[in-house]
């Protein structure tokens, strides 16, 4: 009987490590591979329980206030850590935006969708640590920008979601074409392939990027302007269109696709605003130069007059060889005299002999390679004499011109005074 039962126990035992090892296959043939990050946040402790760790990745995606994790199968879930972590940490709210790759998943009108939480909807703090995750939309994102707001301690940063790709469109750029040159007063420089103008700073901090961005557009083509001005223009925060990342900044605009002039970009709105331009063909922008000053100046720089102006059958040209920024800063002026009194413009023109008009100097012109050029073309009909100038408002608010001349188109003839002794309000 004894034999019995042990033959029986023997046969009992036999099936059940079968029915086990089978178990174990079809398990293994249905579970999920463990990946290295799934590895990485669980432990087996001596009682067969699973502790988790901090992270699924190991090392952070973002250092920051809180480190920032990338995990789950699809990389969708952002982990927040702080250690140590006290409650004051936890104190602010969270917020994530999302700049997705489709523009067809904008929630809205601006270039990024958006959430807010607080650490308490969906974090722990045990232990001198805190952590809080965050699950993020399933359609294509380009980069994230994350952080805390509201108080003391507020911070933000942002990471691409593709970090390769970010590097590879970096050293893409840099490899390009440079269009401007970052200096002692301008952190960026500037680039141009295409249609694509972007932005660069190889060694970014977050005041660089405090001061909103702006572009103008000159189009070839005065059709393509969209209001009465002589450009197309826009403004933007560098995180709608950029991100700083590893120290590096970029941020990229596509322009119109159609022919553009020239081009001026810059920062404003506070302590290092900035402004430069270029042609978008250099070469062209080049060449005109070049023919411009290879003729007769009409009115010749002197001490008091830092332009030449020539004229070349109706394109009024100014021209300064070695031209700054406080050149350009007043606007210009220009009266033209016509051969015949019915071609003068309106109740103005007929009182006081001649036409005129007023531009600021980046409305017609360009400071570029330390040169500068602008023009204006005047109209087709006889013109006799022609009178040009700068001018502004003094601290009376009275106009005033720091420097004036003229010529004769018939003779040729230059005058010019560095004041002027009856400042008239050019027509605007």
């Amino acid at each position: 009987m004894l034999a019995r039962y042990a033959s029986f126990a023997a046969s009992f035992l036999l099936v059940l490590a079968v029915g086990a090892v089978l178990a174990y296959v079809v398990h293994s043939s249905t579970a999920p591979l463990p990946t290295a990050a799934s590895t990485a946040t669980a432990t087996a402790t001596s009682t067969g329980t699973a502790t988790a760790t901090a992270t699924a990745t190991a090392t952070p995606l973002l250092r920051a206030y809180y480190d920032v994790y990338l995990e789950g199968r699809e990389g969708r879930t952002l982990r927040y850590v702080r250690e140590p972590c006290t409650a004051a940490d936890t104190a602010l709210r969270f917020f994530a935006r999302y700049y997705p790759v489709n523009d067809s998943d904008l929630e809205g009108e601006r270039l990024y969708n958006s959430v807010g939480f607080g650490f308490s909807d969906r974090g722990t703090r045990s232990g001198g640590r805190c952590e809080t995750t965050l699950e993020m939309p399933n359609y294509a994102i380009e980069r994230v920008l994350t952080g805390q707001y509201g108080g003391d301690g507020a911070w933000r940063e942002g990471f691409p979601l593709d970090a390769a790709a970010w590097r590879a469109r970096y050293d893409s750029v840099v490899a390009g074409t440079l269009r401007l040159r970052s200096t002692r007063d301008i952190p960026w420089d500037v680039y141009l392939d295409g249609q694509t103008l972007t932005w660069i700073s190889s060694s970014c901090s977050a005041e660089d990027t405090a001061l909103r961005f702006f572009v103008r557009w000159y189009p070839a083509d005065a059709s393509n302007l969209e209001g009465e001005r002589l450009y197309n223009d826009t403004g933007f925060g560098f995180t709608d269109r950029g991100l700083r990342y590893e120290g590096r900044c970029m941020a990229q605009y596509e322009l119109p696709n159609y022919a553009i002039k020239r081009v001026l970009t810059g920062q404003y709105g506070g302590d290092g605003a900035w402004r430069e331009g270029f042609p978008v063909d250099a070469a062209a922008w080049r060449a005109r130069y070049g023919v411009v000053v290879a003729g007769t100046p009409r009115l010749r720089s002197t001490r008091d007059i830092p332009w030449d102006v020539h004229l070349d059958g109706n394109m009024l040209t100014w021209i300064h060889g070695a031209c700054v920024a406080a050149d350009t800063k007043e606007r210009f002026f220009v009266r033209w005299y016509p051969a015949d009194a019915g071609n003068l413009q309106g109740e103005r023109g007929r009182t006081r002999g001649y036409n005129d008009t007023g531009f600021g100097f980046t409305d017609r012109g360009l400071r570029y390679e330390g040169k500068c050029m602008a023009s204006f073309e005047l109209p087709a009909y006889a013109v006799t004499r022609v009178f040009t100038g700068q001018y502004r408002s003094n601290s009376n608010g009275e106009w005033e011109h720091p420097w004036e001349g003229g010529f004769d188109i018939a003779q040729a003839t230059a005058t010019a005074t560095g004041t002027a002794t009856a400042p008239v309000r050019p027509q605007q």
